[in-house]
């Protein structure tokens, strides 16, 4: 089905674009890894933030305050990473 996505709607058709465009983000998400990514305004970025499981960083200068608040919320990121595991990639 259809899910409304900020200003695009997220098809499963997406979701299976981007799983398989990193493997490695599927198995963060398995295992509760909150991720980190620079901005590129793709739907990954879009996804990354709805699904709360890390955050979009603007530019490179910003990894060290970004990554404090991971650390600070870790185990909220870690518990929407895991939800969004099982939400989207697991059958």
């Amino acid at each position: 089905g259809l899910e409304k996505f900020g200003r695009a709607k997220i098809t499963n058709e997406k979701i299976d674009l981007i799983s398989r465009a990193s493997c490695q983000l599927v198995e963060f998400l398995r295992i509760g890894k909150p991720i980190l990514t620079i901005e590129n305004k793709t739907d990954l970025a879009e996804f990354i933030n709805k699904e709360k499981i890390g955050i979009v960083l603007k530019n490179v200068e910003e990894l060290r305050e970004k990554e404090i608040i991971i650390r600070n919320n870790y185990e909220e990121y870690a518990i929407n990473a895991r939800k969004c595991y099982e939400k989207y990639f697991f059958n």
